[in-house]
């Protein structure tokens, strides 16, 4: 009987570069942070805080999410191309029509945390296998 499971040498993964110990060491205290602007902002959608009381953790949330982004892309050259840089931008994509479905941003959001989730702790040779 054939092994259905894939060996990471049989996928095709993105290309990577070096990254500094001081930039991965970085990345895990914004990614932190980033965690959480992103969950007083699911608080502040599930349980219907002012907009304005929301503004700093959008700023904190977006800032440390492009910080975020720069530092993956500095270690996978190919983001773009894998699977964790498609659940990066379906991610980004919800989030900009928040604002149009401003009564649906609660589930909305608990759809982004699902797809970062999930996108996060896939095993390298899903999250980092090429798409195209």
């Amino acid at each position: 009987m054939a092994n259905d499971r894939t060996k990471p040498t049989d996928v095709k993964l993105g290309r990577t570069g070096d990254r500094p110990q001081w930039l991965r060491t970085g990345s895990v205290f914004v990614r932190a942070v980033h965690l959480i602007g992103a969950g007083a902002l699911l608080g502040g959608y599930l349980f219907g805080v002012e907009r304005s009381l929301m503004l700093p953790y959008v700023w904190v949330t977006l800032a440390s999410g492009l910080v975020l982004i720069g530092t993956e892309f500095a270690r996978h050259r190919q983001l773009y191309r894998e699977v964790a840089g498609w659940s990066t931008i379906v991610k980004i994509l919800i989030l900009l029509t928040l604002p149009l479905f401003r009564d649906h941003a609660g589930t909305l959001m608990i759809v982004v945390f699902l797809i970062a989730g999930i996108g996060a702790h896939l095993p390298r040779r899903y999250r980092h296998r090429l798409l195209f």
